[in-house]
């Protein structure tokens, strides 16, 4: 691999703990924001558990009691809008202080900030995928190649791990990000490749040398 091939390689592996380290801090401010609108409506956060969603969902609906006359169909699911609406209807939660109100807005605007910012720097490793490992985003394609990549620490770090344990990466928490443990499916698994696949992703590295 020449220069420009390991500081591409570098940057890769750089924008990956960058998406880490900003999801650590979107989970901190998730916390943070529950802890406070559960005065508001506890409920809330065992309907709508996705950070990003909760924090939207937050600011469009505040201190307001009838969700029936809110918009909420471009954020959750017309039976997650129902579930809201009848919780809030009988919610033990009370009105915040406009003080508390604009620090979640705040909040809120801080964490939707942080991840745009992450599927920016998601989009960019996405997009050097198919130069950086072509053979790898031919196999699994670019999104999942990125993925796989990302986890283990870099591709050299990759092609190192036995075929058997390719198949449980993501499965750890400690990953947090836009594969990680805010999806609908909590954690990313290279379980979606099949056996002959796992193989052949060992070899992958020797071939873009």
């Amino acid at each position: 691999m020449g220069i420009s091939g390991r500081t591409e390689h570098q940057n890769i592996v750089d924008s990956n703990a960058m998406i880490v380290e900003i999801d650590i801090d979107i989970v901190a401010i998730h916390k943070w924001i529950r802890d406070i609108y559960a005065t508001r409506f506890p409920e809330l956060e065992q309907t709508v558990m996705h950070p990003i969603e909760y924090a939207t969902v937050v600011k469009r609906i505040g201190n307001n009691t009838d969700l029936q006359s809110i918009d909420l169909d471009d954020i959750v699911s017309e039976h997650t809008k129902l579930t809201m609406t009848i919780s809030a209807s009988a919610t033990t939660g009370k009105p915040l202080p406009e003080h508390d109100l604009h620090r979640i807005y705040h909040a809120c605007d801080v964490m939707l900030g942080l991840n745009k910012s992450k599927d920016e720097i998601y989009s960019y490793i996405q997009s050097r995928m198919e130069y950086f490992a072509p053979n790898l985003s031919a196999l699994v394609g670019s999104d999942v190649a990125a993925q796989l990549i990302g986890i283990a620490g870099g591709l050299p770090q990759l092609t190192k791990i036995p075929s058997c344990n390719i198949q449980t990466l993501g499965a750890s928490k400690k990953t947090y990000s836009g594969y990680s443990v805010f999806s609908a499916n909590p954690t990313f698994s290279a379980y979606l490749l099949k056996p002959r696949s796992l193989q052949i992703v060992q070899k992958i590295y020797n071939n873009v040398l």
